[in-house]
Order: structure tokens, then sequence, then C-alpha cells
């Protein structure tokens, strides 16, 4: 049976790059936004980390006595293109939906 109301989060892998182009799966789980509320979130300017908190719920890999917050801190800082890898995969997966073939 179909569910009109999804999940509150859903878990995907992100693909994070690294400088020179490789890019390392980092397993995240986001927050389910409705259209609506993406559309308004999406318009709010914010910093990359208070944006990049906004979508994630958490990351298994965050070590234990380390925050959710300085564990992004620290990925946005080490990783330049992490903000983006986490919004585009973010948008994908909300907004995108998959043909199968």
């Amino acid at each position: 049976m179909f569910k009109l109301d999804p999940n509150p989060t859903f878990t995907v892998e992100v693909p994070i790059t690294e400088p020179g182009g490789t890019q390392r799966p980092l397993k995240v789980t986001f927050r389910h936004r409705t259209r609506s509320a993406y559309m308004a979130w999406r318009k709010q300017p914010q910093e990359d980390l208070d944006f990049a908190l906004d979508m994630v719920e958490s990351i298994p890999e965050v070590p234990e006595g380390m925050t959710l917050k300085d564990f992004v801190a620290a990925l946005i800082e080490n990783y330049p293109a992490a903000s983006l890898d986490l919004f585009f995969v973010y948008e994908r997966e909300l907004l995108e939906s998959r043909a199968k073939n």
C-alpha cells in the first residue's frame, strides 16, 4: 500500500570528493522535507555548515565523543567540495524520481 506520508529520514551514500578528484563514500542520513518546505529552505541564505546541518540527520561514521556539528565542520574544512557533494545528493534523492530499466 502506498504511504502518503514518507519516512522522516532517508539514508544514502554520498561520494565525497577529495582534492584531485578521488571520491570516497560516506553514509549519510538526511532529513525529509516536503516540496514547499524544501523550496522555502533553499531560498534562505546560510553558511555552508548551517546549510549542511539542516540537511543531515546523522552520519554513522562520526567518532565517539565527537558531535555531528564538529564532524561536519571538519568534513567541510578538509574537503572543500563536501558541502556541494552533500547538497547535490540530497537534492537528487529528495526531488528526482528513479526510472527503472
